[in-house]
């Protein structure tokens, strides 16, 4: 119903404007009221005592979700020929295939294979389904991905809000939250362009739908733009006004190169990159508690959760929303 006139016509459409169309799906999971799981159960991975393996919870689908078995024979059909028609019949150019760790929920005692092994001759056969078209692992271990994908997820998701409260109090390391994927994004920017190009998961800017302040904001669009390879907003642009779109439009053409990081105290930053040959320094504060930051002009205040702009004389300009939808702001 959505797609009346079916995805093949949607990807032509894409392609029409000068953009490469991408398709996200979930390749090793299915959902407890699909067809797949009613008619198909022997597809299922299963315990020791023959009973489905349960690889996760999702309230926004239909609950429990569970993983197939990819050696099994009518499995390797299905997918073979799910990606065939995505890629060669629809004409998408990119798949973002998601859930993959539960390719490798147990051990294959069965195959004399670890979940290690399992999840390698998962990522191998995905590469092999989209040849030399572009593939986005996400939700799965990182090393299985090395040099096996062309992007990668290389944290949880963000929050709508800075942090999940209830899962952080009961150490759910998984959960959305914007200050662990900012954390994440930081950490392994080592691996991009090195093992894959990075996906720092989505960026907002929207102001429906979302707790995030102004500061936290900015640090999540300009942590994407310094450390990621790939990136995603969540908003619907239509929907935003002139100083938004100002914002993004700027942030769209920013092109930054030769990072560094190098830790002040926790969760707080000295960031070194280059931007058309000029070299520039950024402070960003990730934490709840002010940093005291001393340079050549003397002591700075740099505010919770905010980034700063170092001037080349050395004084610190707080990047707001307010000053980079500025249309005489440059970097």
């Amino acid at each position: 119903k959505k797609f009346p006139r079916g995805m093949k016509c949607m990807a032509d459409s894409i392609h029409a404007s000068g953009k490469k169309a991408g398709l996200w799906l979930a390749p090793f999971v299915c959902e407890k009221n699909s067809v797949i799981y009613k008619k198909h159960s022997d597809w299922l991975v299963k315990d020791p005592q023959g009973k489905p393996v349960k690889a996760g919870y999702n309230p926004g689908w239909s609950g429990w979700y569970y993983p197939l078995d990819i050696y099994h024979p009518e499995v390797k059909n299905y997918l073979s020929a799910t990606f065939d028609t995505i890629l060669n019949h629809w004409g998408f150019d990119l798949i973002k295939a998601d859930f993959l760790f539960a390719a490798c929920i147990i051990p294959r005692p069965d195959l004399n294979k670890t979940r290690g092994e399992v999840m390698a001759d998962a990522m191998e056969w995905l590469r092999e389904l989209t040849r030399d078209k572009l593939l986005l692992g996400c939700g799965m271990p990182l090393g299985p991905a090395f040099k096996r994908v062309d992007y990668c997820r290389i944290g949880n998701d963000i929050h709508t809000g800075w942090e999940f409260k209830i899962l952080k109090s009961v150490r759910a390391s998984e959960r959305p939250s914007t200050w662990s994927s900012l954390t994440n994004s930081i950490s392994r920017s080592s691996l991009g362009n090195r093992m894959f190009m990075n996906d720092p998961d989505v960026f907002i800017l929207r102001t429906k739908k979302q707790s995030l302040s102004e500061d936290e904001k900015v640090l999540n669009i300009l942590i994407n733009h310094l450390f990621g390879q790939l990136l995603f907003t969540s908003d619907n642009l239509s929907e935003y006004d002139n100083q938004t779109r100002l914002v993004y439009d700027r942030f769209l053409k920013l092109n930054f190169y030769r990072t560094s990081v190098k830790p002040l105290a926790e969760d707080v930053y000295s960031v070194q990159t280059f931007l058309n040959k000029k070299q520039l320094q950024f402070i960003i504060n990730l934490g709840d508690k002010r940093f005291d930051y001393t340079a050549n002009k003397g002591e700075f205040v740099v505010k919770r959760r905010s980034a700063y702009l170092v001037k080349p004389e050395g004084d610190l300009v707080h990047l707001s929303l307010t000053l980079l939808s500025s249309p005489s702001f440059e970097f």
